[in-house]
């Protein structure tokens, strides 16, 4: 139990309090503002000139129904002391927050739950397992059970007894085995004395064994409108007003659950998703639900969540929505021009478009040149109205070459900007030199053909085909001539007339044009 009491410091300098109790069991300080607030966590308190603070007194009722007095103290050296009388009185325990268990019908799934012990000395606990009703479950085929880890004798349900150490912790493992579509309440009962037990209830969710996933998929800055039907299989209609009432809740992914990208994709899912169920009521025998899906992510993205369908009755069904968002279109075309061996830069400034400052990152696709570089990497973008944030991208290359190009991305937890790099190089020209021998009449831009000897050039490759055209011609006449055969007159006739044709194919080839 805690009350808060202001304490005020009359001195015009800075006052340090040092708490003291009759008995730090049971009464004792916590300042309030501290980060850690636990009982007797502070040995001192101190107190600015003038200031008032808020102190937390605390009480740990160590039985029921009992009135304990005690004195608490503040002392300093400089300023005196503050006494505060106290009493408290135990009362009942009130029942805890509840943990919620899920399960595939005709499955097992185990649970645990954590009891934190308030004394300050050990005590012995006896454990037990209740329904609704406060009737204990001892039966095989009740859907919840204790086990335990540390006796395997022990039988489920089943009352024990465990030591738990002073201020200790101490878990209680479960298991839950639904058989039905419908929720499942039990209690676990901590017992310490007669008049004090500690209520822990367990609230059990039968799953369907199902497991759909709806892939929604769209650009960065675009928004994708999807309705989705949802099969409800297994669904009994228990309600006996001829229909059955629904609703959804939104499970992030619990991956890294404690991490800062958690919390990002949290973030960013709260701002660019919108699930909303269209069909709140179903009447037998239908079983399928509406769902519309609004997503638009700013940046590009690729994650998931899931989407929770409860009947009023008991029962649930899970659905995962697979989210992917590509990359925008490109904000901006900056073009770089450098020569080689040189590094042109070229800055501009940027500002987040969202309400408040917002930690980017700048860099580079895979496939963008050594090249370019961009600084800062890392920074804050002030929103828009305040000093924005300078940029500055640099290409340095080191040859000539074809224009190259790249892709900068500048990324927040909520929003993406995309721009494509050019780096072009500068045209090349012919120099111009002039000769320093003051030759005058000489164009040097045209060539000059070096001179000829005088000797007549010949086309060797035209003569030596003509010559191997009249051979093999020669070779055919005589062939053909062998085959007909006729008189020995006859082929002297031929011959002769062969040599003469071969005469005068050599003289037509000695009188082609010398090249």
């Amino acid at each position: 139990v805690l009350q808060n009491v202001k304490i005020t410091n009359p001195f015009g300098r800075k006052v340090q309090l040092k708490p003291a109790s009759s008995k730090p069991d049971i009464f004792g300080f916590s300042k309030s503002s501290s980060k850690n607030n636990t009982p007797g966590s502070h040995r001192f308190i101190e107190l600015e000139a003038h200031e008032t603070v808020s102190v937390e007194l605390w009480h740990l009722p160590l039985s029921v129904e009992q009135t304990v007095e005690a004195q608490l103290r503040l002392t300093s050296e400089n300023a005196g002391e503050w006494i505060y009388k106290v009493k408290g009185e135990g009362s009942t325990p009130e029942v805890l927050p509840p943990v919620e268990i899920r399960c595939p019908i005709h499955a097992k799934s185990p649970g645990i739950m954590f009891f934190r012990s308030p004394f300050t000395v050990g005590v012995d606990v006896h454990l037990s397992l209740v329904d609704r009703n406060g009737k204990a479950l001892h039966s095989r085929k009740a859907v919840f059970a204790l086990t335990s880890s540390n006796s395997s004798s022990q039988k489920a349900g089943r009352s024990s007894r465990r030591r738990v150490k002073a201020k200790g912790t101490y878990q209680i493992p479960f298991i839950f085995k639904p058989t039905t579509m419908v929720d499942h309440y039990a209690e676990v009962h901590v017992r310490v004395t007669d008049k004090i037990t500690f209520r822990l209830p367990i609230i059990g969710r039968t799953q369907a064994a199902q497991h759909d996933v709806f892939y929604i998929k769209t650009q960065a800055r675009n928004q994708k409108t999807q309705v989705l039907e949802l099969e409800l299989g297994g669904l009994e209609h228990r309600s006996g007003e001829g229909f059955e009432e629904f609703r959804h809740e939104i499970n992030y992914p619990e991956e890294n659950k404690k991490s800062a990208i958690f919390e990002q994709v949290q973030r960013l899912l709260k701002t660019c998703l919108e699930v909303k169920l269209l069909d709140t009521r179903l009447e037998a025998p239908a079983n399928t639900l509406r769902l519309e899906v609004k997503f638009e992510p700013l940046r590009a993205v690729s994650t998931h969540c899931n989407v929770i369908v409860f009947k009023k009755s008991g029962g649930c069904w899970n659905f995962t929505l697979d989210l992917k968002a590509s990359n925008p279109d490109v904000d901006d075309v900056i073009k770089i021009h450098a020569s080689p061996g040189s590094s042109k830069s070229v800055a501009f400034a940027l500002n987040n478009m969202l309400e408040g400052p917002a930690k980017f990152k700048a860099y580079f696709s895979k496939d963008t040149p050594i090249e370019f570089f961009v600084s800062p990497s890392t920074g804050l973008l002030r929103p828009e109205g305040e000093e924005p944030t300078t940029i500055v991208v640099s290409f340095s290359p080191k040859e000539y070459g074809k224009t190259v190009t790249g892709t900068l991305i500048i990324m927040t937890n909520m929003m993406q900007w995309t721009y494509q790099i050019r780096g072009v190089y500068p045209r090349y020209s012919t120099p111009q030199v002039e000769s320093r021998l003051g030759l005058k009449g000489v164009n040097f831009s045209v060539p000059v053909r070096p001179a000829t000897t005088g000797r007549p050039r010949r086309n060797y490759l035209r003569k030596n085909a003509m010559a191997v055209r009249i051979l093999s011609n020669s070779y055919k006449d005589s062939g053909r001539a062998r085959a007909r055969g006729g008189s020995g007159a006859a082929r002297s006739r031929r011959m002769v007339e062969n040599s003469r044709r071969q005469t005068r194919d050599k003289r037509e080839v000695d009188r082609l044009p010398q090249l």
